[in-house]
Order: C-alpha cells, then sequence, then structure tokens
C-alpha cells in the first residue's frame, strides 16, 4: 500500500489516486455512497482532491457514527483538539467552531451530515444519559447548517443509533423530522430495533448500520 501510494503529510496514503480505484468500484457495484475510515485517516485533509473527486464519481460522502459535521476523527488533534476538550458542556464554543469548518468545507459538494456526539475515539459522552446535552449539541449543528447552507431542513443528515446513542432516543430525544435515523446492530449481527409506529412516517426515513 505504501509503497503504491504516496503517504501525506499526516502519514496517511489514503489520497485521491487509491480513492479513484474505490470510487470505481464502488459504481461498479451499483452504489453510490461511502464513509471513509475512522481511524488513520482524514478524508478531505490528507488529499484535497479527494471530495472534488467523489464529485466527479457521483459518490455521495458520509461519515461515521462518531465524526459529527464532516470531519474526520482525526482532525481534532491534528489541529490543536486534546481529548479533554471533545465535550460539548465545556468546550462549546470551540467544538461550534470546528463543526462549522466542517459545514463550510462540505458546502459545495454532496454529504449526507453525521449530527450528534460520541466521547473521543468512539466511546460514550457521559456515563449517564444527558440528553439536555446532546440535544443541545444537535440544535447547534442545526443552527450551523441554517447558517452555511440557508436552510438546515434542506441538507441531507443521519443521526447513527450506535450502542448508547440508542438510549437518547429511547429517553425521548428529538432530532428534527428530515434526519435519517440508522438504527445498528449489537456488534453481533443482532438487530436491535427497527422503526415502528409514527417513526416509520419521518420523512427522513430510517436505515441499519450492519458491522460487518
Amino acid at each position: 500500500m505504501n509503497q503504491r501510494y504516496q503517504k501525506s503529510k499526516y502519514g496517511s496514503a489514503f489520497g485521491a489516486d487509491f480513492y479513484s480505484h474505490v470510487f470505481e468500484l464502488i459504481l461498479r457495484l451499483r452504489g453510490n455512497y461511502l464513509w471513509p475510515a475512522m481511524w488513520g485517516s482524514m478524508f478531505n485533509v490528507d488529499d484535497p482532491r479527494c471530495q472534488p473527486l467523489a464529485d466527479e464519481y457521483a459518490i455521495v460522502m458520509g461519515s461515521s457514527h462518531t465524526e459529527p459535521m464532516v470531519r474526520a476523527t482525526k482532525e481534532w488533534k491534528a489541529f490543536g483538539g486534546t481529548e479533554e476538550g471533545w465535550q460539548w458542556a465545556t468546550n462549546n464554543a470551540t467544538l461550534y467552531e470546528y463543526f462549522t469548518e466542517g459545514a463550510q468545507r462540505a458546502r459545495p459538494y454532496e454529504n449526507v451530515v453525521t449530527i450528534g456526539m460520541r466521547g473521543y475515539h468512539d466511546t460514550a459522552m457521559s456515563p449517564d444519559t444527558q440528553t439536555d446535552v446532546l440535544q443541545a449539541v444537535v440544535a447547534a449543528q442545526q443552527d450551523i447548517l441554517g447558517k452555511v447552507y440557508g436552510d438546515a431542513s434542506k441538507v441531507p443528515q443521519m443521526w447513527c443509533l450506535y450502542k448508547e446513542v440508542q438510549d437518547y432516543f429511547e429517553a425521548g430525544m428529538k432530532v428534527p423530522d428530515n434526519v435519517i435515523l440508522l438504527w445498528t446492530e449489537d456488534n453481533w449481527q443482532n438487530i436491535r430495533r427497527l422503526p415502528v409506529g409514527d417513526e416509520k412516517k419521518r420523512s427522513g426515513g430510517a436505515g441499519v448500520y450492519y458491522v460487518s
């Protein structure tokens, strides 16, 4: 891999030369959507050609359940953030700016924007279900999308109900109706829940995150 594809200054070989083959494969498989790997690379940073290239291939980009507002996990520390600073309750001004930069960068391209927030490096955000905090995160993200795009309701968005995040939903937390609810399995291929009742009528619809 590293012999064939040049590493970025951040140490990743996953640049546009690599993704050109991935995008072609996705189209041959009749797909059109991709989450980049979340741990070792930064899709929009390692190679600035990546997002425009995805657009040329008509591939819609997304980001994982722990990467809100089109920003890769590694970006937080790469640009000065700390693990302790990844807390909305104590560092929301900095995180608001960070999320805004992600939305502005993604604005010209097709993305499904992941909303919400998990703890740093795919952990629980807090020991208990602090619905008011996560509700404030989503409200701020809607405010950002409204400012950047003009109308947040027109922006494709997804809330991934992974692990403890589903507890927030079960506790009554609400997100805008146009947001896709991404249900997940339990990491052992057992689906925990699917939409029921009025949940089936949401304009955003729903999907399933199935871990291979």
